[in-house]
């Protein structure tokens, strides 16, 4: 299946983002009474820059700034205080990229990351409100975490674009 134009769209802030970059941590907030902000996480990159994200709906926002640098999620609207949580992530160097669309609609359920070995890797998955983290999953099961874990997405076929970092473009996929 040829990509849309709102998944080309998305399939490029990707590849920007991401294209042989290293992912060094995960970093999620907490609010002012200590509870986590569930709706958005921070991949820390090389260079001391990052690629947020914020559960928006459907799509989820998109960010090349840090928070305190510039606040592109309005967080500081809703909370007087955000401390930044480390996960103690063990790192890699992205060389696989996986995006997974709902096919009915134009939403992004989920983007995988893995090392060019697969032996490293990073899920995101995107529900309305909220962003789960898994790390270290093969991507074959991939499809079953976000199957079991989210029963909206049971009956789904992801429509799934994966590249390697190098190739010339995405390609049209199954995991």
């Amino acid at each position: 299946m040829t990509p849309s134009v709102y998944h080309t769209s998305f399939l490029k802030k990707i590849k920007i983002l991401f294209e042989g970059d290293v992912i060094s941590d995960v970093i999620r907030l907490r609010e002012e009474d200590g509870h986590l902000v569930d709706d958005v996480v921070f991949l820390a990159l090389g260079a001391g820059r990052v690629a947020g994200f914020r559960a928006n709906g459907m799509n989820p926002l998109i960010s090349r700034n840090h928070v305190d640098d510039f606040d592109d999620f309005s967080l500081y609207a809703l909370y007087a205080r955000i401390e930044k949580i480390s996960l103690g992530f063990s790192g890699f160097s992205v060389g696989f990229s996986g995006v997974l669309f709902n096919p009915a609609y134009n939403e992004v359920v989920a983007i995988f990351l893995a090392s060019e070995d697969f032996s490293k890797s990073v899920l995101l998955a995107f529900s309305v409100d909220e962003i789960f983290i898994y790390e270290d999953c093969e991507k074959a099961d991939v499809i079953r975490i976000l199957k079991s874990r989210f029963l909206h997405f049971k009956d789904v076929d992801f429509l799934i674009f994966q590249r390697h970092t190098g190739d010339a473009g995405w390609v049209n996929a199954d995991f």
